[in-house]
């Protein structure tokens, strides 16, 4: 067993070698370890191995102290990690768009008070970036971890060795049979129970069984060898078998974690020598700092390139970044922390927490003046102006003192970010429109929440139900969607239209806005940088053309429906600009100022269309 000069195994060391270049490889492309993200399974046991380890070690000599074990965790963790969060608020700072940076504050703030798993594990926002361009996403790992920490000393500690031994076990079993019910019973839980303290404290609990049960022994040196390939087979089907489809942590973490304890168990194993090579220690001696910068520096690549494929060339600059960033984390941060005197590193810790604190509050507002996109008269910030008048089921836009025609637009975001072409439409027609969307949704009560996610169906059902009133009421629906979200749509659109035709109500459905492969706030942006030569556009997304292609050819035949085409208009002929202003918000959504002279532009042959429905549908009577 080969052992550094602190007495610390070094194939635990090489063990976090492979943990950690798992969890790269599956980051820099998910095809090359599609269970890569395994990686960070083993890093919980041979956390709750080594801590537990110290721990009993410490009661046993009566020399623990909960003070100096926080102390150390603090020391170990926090201020690699801070750095790491300081420098990438200052990159995003520049580099991201205001509305972008916004998003990254609110995980910034989170992650620096060790809670991002658990807003990761609530996460529902349906204008976020991809979750490949969230730099401070790899965080919630550092949040379980810390949060573990807080509680295992009392068990460790308070509980006689007797009880432990019979916690420990319940625990593991009980937590790693909830996940999995969980993961089974919830067809929305898949996202809540990854990021889970409580799912993934019984992996932690995994490597704390060691040291509880063998109490510094290994298993006979006959079996080292033998275990320890075991143990190495059950990590490669993790790293190879398991996929992010398959439903996890649950039950199938436990792959990954009996596959690490059983190479923890057996350190003088075959496969334990060979952890313990210099390379392999080597790497697992940055494999801290590997983690903390590998996935920003990806997630800054991606951001800018708008893309989750790298091309060798900036793949290879990235990784190469990577490493000399953590390479000077590890040399001038995490080793000398850990031996600075307690008041000497508090004196430094907290004045800079205190700085770092004063630019995460003065960021947000500063970002805004500085690097805002020009959108003139109105703030590219909300798409419903203040002047409309909302309630927890519709928005009224137009005339509201408009009594003919009752309206009544149903849709997801791309209804939603229509507020102020309505209220342009309205005011000049005299017309007033009930507006009840839901992102993620198409609000069509009779479909239900058929091609709806699953993690928009429960908000989205709701909201359909409260409509229903507004909808028996209404004389003329208007539709409006992101039609490329609905593929096999049609079918159940021409029911609705069918339904709608025996009610006597007529049906208008509005085209989807033209959508762009890129962003169009992110292209401005980085034309101002430099980054994006001035003559280069966003490329149109030519799907979104066959999707409003598709949803046109479901009217034929139905007398009381039309499709108003509006991708001709004027506005879009410079889009995603128009009279040298930004009107997009991201790739397909319009802000406010784009929506209100949308509608300026398209008042005359919308409500052509709406007065062509009405004649038609009082000819049919």
């Amino acid at each position: 067993m080969g052992l550094n000069k602190s007495g610390f195994r070094l194939d635990i060391q090489g063990l976090r070698a492979v943990a950690v270049l798992a969890v790269l490889a599956f980051h820099v492309d998910k095809s090359w370890l599609p269970g890569g993200f395994a990686g960070v399974d083993v890093f919980f046991v041979i956390s709750g191995f080594v801590v537990a380890s110290l721990i009993l070690k410490e009661r046993e000599a009566g020399s623990f102290s909960f003070l100096s074990f926080y102390i150390k965790r603090i020391k170990r963790i926090v201020p690699a990690c801070v750095l790491m969060l300081f420098v990438v608020a200052l990159v995003v700072f520049f580099l991201f768009s205001p509305d972008d940076f916004r998003g990254f504050r609110r995980v910034l703030i989170q992650a620096l008070v060790f809670n991002s798993a658990h807003y990761f594990a609530g996460f529902r926002d349906y204008f976020a970036p991809e979750s490949y361009e969230i730099p401070l996403l790899h965080t919630w790992t550092l949040a379980i971890e810390m949060q573990f920490y807080l509680a295992l000393p009392f068990l460790l500690v308070l509980l006689s060795s007797r009880t432990i031994k019979l916690v420990v076990p319940v625990c593991v079993v009980a937590l790693f049979g909830w996940a999995t019910f969980q993961l089974v019973d919830h067809v929305d839980g898949s996202q809540r129970m990854y990021f889970s303290l409580l799912a993934r404290v019984p992996e932690f609990l995994i490597g704390v069984l060691i040291p509880v049960f063998l109490r510094g022994r290994s298993v006979p040196a006959r079996w080292d060898t033998a275990l320890g390939t075991l143990g190495l087979v059950l990590l490669g089907v993790s790293f190879f078998g398991l996929s992010e489809h398959d439903p996890f942590p649950g039950v199938a973490a436990l792959l990954p974690c009996t596959g690490t304890a059983l190479l923890l168990c057996t350190p003088s194993g075959f496969w334990n020598r060979a952890l313990s090579a210099k390379g392999m220690v080597g790497i697992g001696a940055l494999s801290y700092s590997l983690y903390l910068w590998h996935w920003p520096v990806l997630s800054v690549f991606r951001y800018v390139r708008m893309d989750y494929a790298l091309p060798l060339p900036v793949l290879a600059c990235a990784l190469a970044l990577t490493l000399l960033l953590s390479w000077l984390s590890y040399r001038f941060v995490e080793e000398p922390c850990r031996v600075l005197g307690n008041r000497r590193f508090f004196l430094i810790l907290v004045p800079f927490l205190l700085v770092f604190g004063l630019f995460i509050s003065e960021s947000k507002d500063l970002s805004r003046r500085m690097f805002a996109a020009p959108v003139p008269d109105i703030s590219a910030d909300g798409w419903s102006p203040l002047e409309i008048e909302c309630d927890d089921t519709v928005c009224r836009a137009g005339d509201r003192a408009a009594t003919r025609n009752r309206i009544l637009v149903l849709g997801d975001s791309h209804g939603e970010h229509l507020c102020g072409f309505l209220d342009e439409v309205g005011r000049s027609e005299g017309l007033v429109f009930n507006l009840s969307t839901s992102p993620g949704c198409h609000m069509i009560p009779s479909i239900g929440v058929r091609h709806v996610r699953a993690s928009y169906q429960s908000k989205c059902s709701e909201r359909m139900d409260r409509v229903a009133p507004y909808l028996d009421e209404a004389d003329t629906v208007v539709l409006a969607a992101r039609w490329f979200n609905y593929p096999e749509i049609s079918d159940d659109l021409e029911e609705f239209y069918t339904e709608m035709e025996r009610r006597g109500k007529t049906v208008l459905v509005v085209s989807q806005v033209p959508e762009f492969l890129q962003s169009p706030v992110r292209f401005e942006r980085f034309q101002r940088l430099g980054l994006v030569a001035p003559d280069v556009e966003p490329q149109r997304n030519p799907m979104a053309d066959q999707a409003n292609e598709t949803i046109r050819k479901t009217v034929d035949g139905h007398p009381n429906v039309a499709f108003l085409d509006l991708r001709q208009s004027p506005f879009f002929s410079t889009a995603p600009m128009w009279r040298g202003s930004l009107v997009y918000r991201d790739k397909h959504h319009i802000n406010e100022w784009g929506s209100r002279h949308y509608g300026l532009l398209s008042r005359a042959p919308f409500a052509e269309a709406l007065e062509a429905l009405t004649n038609r549908s009082a000819d049919r009577e």
